[in-house]
């Protein structure tokens, strides 16, 4: 079971008043909240079984208004994103949040996150692992749990405490080859050469997904009933004949 976290940076959060009782008297304290309330985060696992730069990432703000506008307008109602403005608003500024998940590739498992840059587009393309692991021949399983209940951590000596988040969301798109063990837990929708699974996921809650490769399955049974000396053959030509599937 891998941890999904969320923590926001005390130097780039809300500076905030504490009225705190020492020796029976009132004293005035200092403390910090996150600048933005987080309505949820969105996965869009649309390669789910190999590491991938086409995995989409959302966070969504309750309280959240564009300070900086990273799109110039080329004439005829349209209009580019300005990667090098980007580049410099990274460059100069901390970022005000980090995410961390193991099937995350870049820093180890975390990705930092600016508002203003996450933002001023629909979704992020973040590098990412594998999101499902294959558990035994032809089995793939996901499990992930939304973390709430843990401390601080550090990046590039800044200190991040827990955030605030409501939900979360995963879109995982799957090959029309595979059966869902666990249809019960989540929503399914029809689409093009495969299906997209949907689960929101709350506070403390698990994210437990089981696929089984129906191909593989169909091997199993022939290799069941060949006789020992075509065994090699046969299975030869099924591995020749699935690795050109792909």
């Amino acid at each position: 079971m891998d941890p999904i976290k969320l923590y926001f940076s005390v130097a780039q959060g809300e500076k905030i008043n504490l009225k705190i009782g020492i020796a029976g008297q009132e004293q005035l304290s200092y403390g910090t909240r996150q600048r933005h309330t987080i309505k949820y985060v969105r996965f869009g696992i649309n390669v789910p079984f190999e590491a991938s730069i086409k995995n989409e990432f959302q966070i969504g703000f309750k309280d959240f208004s564009k300070e900086i506008n990273f799109w110039d307008d080329i004439g005829k109602g349209e209009q580019k994103y300005n990667r090098a403005r980007v580049d410099e608003y990274v460059r100069d500024n901390r970022p005000d949040y980090l995410l961390d998940a193991s099937f995350i590739k870049e820093q180890g498992g975390r990705v930092p996150i600016w508002s203003q840059v996450w933002q001023s587009q629909p979704v992020i393309f973040v590098e990412s692992e594998p999101f499902l692991k294959e558990t035994s021949y032809g089995v793939w399983e996901a499990m992930y749990f939304f973390d709430t209940k843990f401390s601080g951590t550090n990046l590039n000596q800044e200190t991040y405490l827990a955030a605030d988040v409501d939900k979360l969301f995963f879109e995982v798109k799957v090959p029309h080859y595979y059966d869902i063990q666990n249809i019960d837990d989540i929503k399914l929708d029809k689409i093009e050469g495969g299906y997209l699974i949907n689960k929101e996921l709350e506070k403390g809650k698990t994210f437990h997904l089981v696929l089984k490769d129906k191909r593989k399955d169909l091997i199993k049974i022939i290799i069941a009933f060949l006789s020992p000396a075509l065994f090699g053959v046969i299975l030869g030509i099924l591995i020749d004949r699935y690795l050109l599937s792909k």
